[in-house]
């Protein structure tokens, strides 16, 4: 076995890394953020629960606050997590236009000696992902 097709085979493997810690990061920003939509909902049944009682009442001006904090505590963890996914999504990009180099290579090798029919540079059939629709689809 030649060096390329071990290159390739590792460019893939990292490839398929960089999707992976992608993917758990897109689900870690989700999971902050249904917890603070849960926070809202535990707000609203405590805003109605506290009017039955006078210790409701007085206690409830504190119980907001721990919870608003909270959810500005989540939304700010997951705006970092939207800069890693960006950063992610580059280191993602990069590695998928070097696997394109590294397979390109190989099959122009393999025309030169004969093995393969020339024809057009190898689709990985993954597009790189666009600063464009990276900003959509993660805020």
């Amino acid at each position: 076995m030649t060096a390329k097709p071990s290159l390739a085979r590792l460019q893939r493997h990292k490839v398929e890394q960089i999707r992976e810690k992608l993917a758990g990061l897109e689900s870690m920003r989700a999971e902050l953020l249904s917890r603070r939509d849960q926070l809202d909902e535990t707000l609203d049944r405590e805003r109605v629960r506290s009017k039955d009682s006078h210790i409701g009442r007085v206690a409830f001006p504190t119980f907001l606050k721990s919870v608003r904090d909270r959810q500005e505590n989540l939304q700010r963890s997951a705006d970092e997590l939207v800069e890693q996914i960006m950063e992610v999504r580059e280191e993602h990009n990069a590695a998928l236009r070097e696997l394109q180099t590294f397979e390109n290579s190989e099959r122009v090798e393999l025309e030169r000696k004969g093995r393969v029919a020339p024809s057009a540079p190898v689709s990985l059939g993954v597009e790189p992902l666009s600063a464009t629709s990276q900003r959509r689809s993660v805020v």
